[in-house]
C-alpha cells in the first residue's frame, strides 16, 4: 500500500492544506515551512490541554467549596474516605514479631 501513488482526494486535501497555510510548492523550503507550521501547530495544541487542565481543576476545586459551604461535615467525611486505607488483610505472626 506505501508503493503506490496518492489519490486524487489527498492531493487535494494537501493542496488545501497548503492553501491555508500560504505555502507554494515550488518553493524550494517549502519542506521547511512544513515543519515550522507543524511546530506551530503542536504549540497551539499544548496551550489547549494546559488551558483544559487548568479548567477541569478549576471546577474541581468550585465543586468542593461549594459541597463544603452546603455541609461541611459531609465534605470531611467524603475526603477522609479516599485517605484511609481500606487495607483489611491481616499481617501474620511472624511480621509482627519482627516488627
Amino acid at each position: 500500500m506505501r508503493n503506490e501513488k496518492p489519490s486524487r482526494r489527498l492531493k487535494s486535501h494537501i493542496r488545501k492544506i497548503y492553501r491555508k497555510i500560504g505555502t507554494n510548492t515550488k518553493h524550494p523550503d517549502h519542506k521547511q515551512h512544513n515543519d515550522v507550521y507543524m511546530d506551530t501547530l503542536k504549540q497551539k495544541l499544548q496551550a489547549k490541554a494546559k488551558r483544559l487542565s487548568r479548567y477541569v481543576k478549576r471546577t474541581e476545586r468550585k465543586h468542593q467549596n461549594q459541597g463544603f459551604l452546603q455541609n461541611a461535615a459531609n465534605f470531611h467525611k467524603g475526603n477522609n474516605k479516599t485517605a484511609t486505607n481500606n487495607n483489611r488483610e491481616v499481617p501474620d505472626a511472624q511480621c509482627l514479631t519482627d516488627y
